[in-house]
């Protein structure tokens, strides 16, 4: 990336915040323009790996036991059809974004803000976010040859190209990618395949002081927002700005269906390559620490969302739930009750799908963050915990 598109996103990051700062006149959208709601940051909110209903492991063809949404044409044995991602994607498939048509903020249909509930059209849930970002991609860097995000915003509070919205609710997703969790995924991997721990005491020091390191970039982050909102003309009592925690997307030691054994077909049948003591080690370690950080760092000037246990009982791997199988097609796929809602590691196959989509949550599993986050948009709440479902 060039130096000149950088400079060019930071200034105008600068002018939108410098607005703030110095008083500058800015008006925002009168409380009759149809209200709006936006999502912000990482491939969680996102919806990266959308494009999937369940997992079909092994060397399901086709459609993949009915599992992959991209799939169509299909012959009448669902072995064989031809696959479009953007049909789920859309244009943002072509940089990696991967927002889907399942992603969390298309779920909101209503939100209450001091004391006076507005209903949100489908036209009107804006997805900013994308796959991979980290704080800076939010507030101060381009990425993936976008905008920075509150860049993109701006564009938004000021009706570029869509008229004028008034934005009621933000949710920003945000944190995982400033500690590396997909590079500390892939250690764990690595390590699994040879026979090893990943969750050494110095390696879990080193994630530890990464977690301690991401409250004062959150915190950055969320003022940037604000100054955002402010330098567009809002007050704060008129939008709520939620920051939401991370799921636990792996079962923990006695809750894993597959055995801790290393083979091709454990793998191609859908088993988990990090050892329980590993899992256990993000489970109870990574994902509480990342709470914590978002947590402080919201304090008083943001609203918090903790999804650690959304997934609960349909983790990846988990015991009472299973894989799509033979028979299983896009109009008839595996029940959600009964299926993964988060995307398998695909290790060593690569047949289906892209590797960015592992291990986050697929077109279930976004179907429960959306919930989770529209039972909350709907209250008059602070802070709100989405138990297990």
């Amino acid at each position: 990336m060039s130096a000149r598109p950088a400079l060019a996103a930071l200034a105008g990051v600068a002018l939108v915040l410098g607005g703030a700062l110095s008083g500058a006149s800015a008006t925002a959208a009168t409380d009759d323009a149809p209200p709006a709601v936006v999502s912000l940051g990482d491939s969680f909110i996102s919806g990266e790996a959308g494009r999937w209903q369940g997992n079909g492991y092994g060397d399901s063809g086709g459609s993949a036991y009915g599992t992959d949404r991209a799939a169509h044409d299909c012959d009448g044995g669902e072995g064989k059809c031809a696959h479009d991602p953007k049909r789920v994607y859309g244009s943002s498939y072509d940089n990696g974004c991967n927002r889907s048509d399942s992603a969390e903020i298309t779920h909101v249909t209503s939100v209450r803000v001091n004391g006076t509930t507005y209903p949100i059209a489908p036209a009107d849930r804006l997805n900013i976010a994308c796959s991979g970002a980290t704080t800076a991609a939010v507030h101060k860097s381009s990425f993936k040859g976008e905008e920075v995000q509150l860049v993109q915003l701006d564009r938004f509070l000021k009706g570029d190209g869509v008229g004028k919205r008034k934005v009621r609710l933000i949710v920003l997703s945000v944190g995982g990618n400033d500690i590396d969790f997909s590079g500390i995924v892939k250690t764990c991997v690595g390590k699994f395949l040879t026979y090893r721990y990943c969750g050494t005491e110095q390696f879990r020091a080193e994630v530890r002081q990464r977690i301690a390191s991401l409250e004062s970039a959150l915190t950055a982050t969320i003022n940037a927002v604000h100054g955002t909102m402010e330098a567009a003309g809002y007050g704060r009592s008129e939008y709520r700005l939620v920051v939401q925690s991370y799921p636990v997307i792996l079962p923990g030691t006695g809750y894993n269906r597959y055995p801790e054994t290393y083979n091709d077909r454990y793998l191609k049948t859908g088993g988990c390559p990090i050892y329980d003591k590993d899992a256990d080690w993000a489970n109870q370690g990574i994902i509480p620490g990342l709470l914590s950080a978002i947590t402080s760092a919201a304090g008083g000037t943001a609203q918090v969302m903790d999804l650690s246990d959304a997934f609960a009982g349909h983790e990846l791997c988990a015991k009472g739930v299973r894989a799509a199988r033979q028979g299983e097609t896009p109009a008839n796929p595996i029940p959600e009750a009964e299926g993964e809602w988060v995307r398998w590691i695909g290790v060593p196959l690569v047949g289906q799908g892209q590797v960015q989509e592992y291990m986050h949550p697929n077109a279930y599993g976004q179907r429960r963050l959306g919930s989770c986050l529209a039972a909350f948009a709907n209250t008059e709440r602070t802070a709100f915990t989405c138990g297990r479902p």
